[in-house]
């Protein structure tokens, strides 16, 4: 079946444009420690283990409520009960311990499939569920080469998580263009491709090498971005 010609490509950012790593949540804590003006008898490991018992903590929430807190109650909650006090803006730190604690590269041939929709003008944008800011991730995509994108939007700005339908909507408002018109690409069904099925968005599920148990949510899968590239080529070329 021929997919309708898309007017805008909406991305997934983690382990779809770019391949995440293991978080070092030690490394993180000593980049984040080396700009405390303040940090009364903290030491990196005390950091990283309240990172890490906070995450544990919050994640299983998070998942099943569908909301995103803000990165500054986030950080309260693990800087305030340590002592920390900082001069540098939030954002310094955010990107501090992101630089240090995770590690990305890009998904391979990614590169021409974006080459590809600029070439036909098609709007490329960014929906993420993520603890940290938007712009941490535009940065992220900049500097791994990636771009550029008409918007990048984060959860923890949005208050609400994949797959709730109310953030793909407010996506689409923001790319300007009806849902139907919207291909949506992501590598997880349960937070991508149902919320972009139910927000009559297309789902284009990008899986790797994962082991397809029957295409769930009508979603179209690719295994590789070589793939979609075809997929993509082939369905400009007949509409």
């Amino acid at each position: 079946m021929v997919l309708a010609r898309p007017r805008a490509i909406l991305f997934d950012f983690g382990n779809t444009l770019l391949h995440e790593g293991p978080t070092d949540f030690l490394a993180g804590a000593g980049a984040v420690l080396a700009l405390a003006r303040e940090a009364p008898g903290c030491t990196a490991d005390v950091l990283a283990n309240a990172m890490s018992d906070l995450m544990a903590d919050l994640d299983p929430r998070r998942f099943a409520a569908q909301i995103e807190l803000p990165p500054e109650t986030v950080w309260r909650l693990i800087y305030d009960p340590l002592g920390l006090a900082f001069d540098h803006e939030p954002a310094t730190i955010e990107w501090a311990f992101w630089s240090a604690a995770t590690s990305w590269t890009p998904e391979p041939g990614i590169e021409p499939v974006l080459r590809l929709l600029h070439a036909h003008h098609l709007k490329c944008a960014v929906l993420s569920n993520t603890m940290f800011r938007s712009h941490i991730i535009a940065r992220q995509l900049a500097t791994s080469g990636l771009g550029p994108f008409h918007f990048v939007m984060a959860s923890s700005e949005e208050i609400l998580r994949k797959p709730h339908a109310r953030l793909f909507r407010r996506a689409v408002q923001r790319i300007g263009e009806n849902a139907r018109d919207v291909w949506f690409v992501g590598d997880s069904l349960e937070y991508d491709m149902k919320g972009a099925a139910e927000s009559g968005l297309v789902p284009i599920w990008y899986r790797g090498q994962a082991v397809v148990r029957g295409v769930q949510y009508g979603a179209r899968a690719v295994t590789t971005w070589d793939e979609f590239g075809t997929l993509l080529a082939d369905t400009l070329r007949a509409t």
